[in-house]
């Protein structure tokens, strides 16, 4: 898709948002002074460009022809359900980097906190909020991270479904993984690969044409389910899609920061 095909379907998509808080569709805001309604709308945007940018360089399969056409897939059902994604993506970023509190291998704005990141949050959520479905999905990405909160895997991993990483094997132990420092550092890395593979896979397949999902169903690449060297791979092919990615809301987060 042409930049400028792109731009036009990016900007027929979020004139609805726009227009129901009298916000300008066609307006500039990656700027100070915006209005809490202007915030939240430039989160979307920040949520678009997100989708397009993270799909581009890692499509969520390890499947190599699936690779190359999943991109065009998406690119001609942004227009139609591309709005799924974007709401998703627009939460996450915020959302992983208050979790990760600057943790993150991404360019950190300097003075921004993990408060900073969850007030956007917050804006996008009081103006658009997401239904039960998508707040769902905002929970899943954040388990494995609850995982060292509640010291309790995941119901997945107590129940055989999917494999259990070293941190959840401790607490299937009766361990207490917390003691080790150095395992406490592999799990907050790998609860960060979890959630962007969460939200990686939940906004691409939310903005593809309901046909192209059928199609995708056996061929997409999922974190857990995965055993070595694929998992590494995907791992490393996660982040490097969400470092792309992220750049548009960091770029606005820095404007804060002046």
């Amino acid at each position: 898709m042409r930049k400028s095909a792109f731009e036009k379907n990016k900007f027929d998509m979020l004139k609805a948002k726009a227009l129901a808080y009298d916000v300008d569709p066609a307006g500039d805001y990656m700027r100070l002074g915006n209005s809490p309604a202007e915030e939240a709308f430039q989160l979307l945007k920040c949520g678009i460009e997100m989708l397009m940018i993270m799909s581009s360089s890692y499509f969520p399969t390890l499947d190599r022809k699936t690779q190359r056409k999943g991109p065009r897939w998406l690119q001609s059902g942004v227009l139609f359900h591309g709005e799924n994604g974007m709401m998703i993506l627009a939460r996450a970023a915020p959302a992983l980097m208050a979790r990760a509190d600057g943790r993150l291998e991404v360019d950190q704005p300097p003075g921004i906190t993990a408060a900073d990141h969850l007030k956007l949050f917050d804006q996008v959520q009081s103006f658009y909020p997401l239904n039960k479905a998508h707040g769902d999905s905002m929970a899943r990405m954040e388990a494995e991270f609850k995982v060292m909160e509640k010291k309790e895997p995941r119901a997945e991993v107590i129940e055989g479904e999917e494999q259990a990483n070293e941190y959840s094997q401790a607490l299937l132990r009766d361990e207490n993984p917390d003691d080790d420092p150095e395992l406490v550092e592999r799990q907050r890395e790998y609860a960060t690969d979890y959630f962007i593979d969460l939200a990686l896979h939940y906004a691409v397949a939310r903005a593809l044409d309901k046909n192209d999902n059928k199609i995708l169903k056996n061929k997409w690449a999922r974190l857990p389910l995965l055993k070595e060297p694929l998992a590494s791979q995907h791992r490393a092919r996660l982040r490097e899609a969400w470092r792309e990615g992220i750049k548009p809301y960091l770029a606005y987060v820095r404007l804060g920061a002046q």
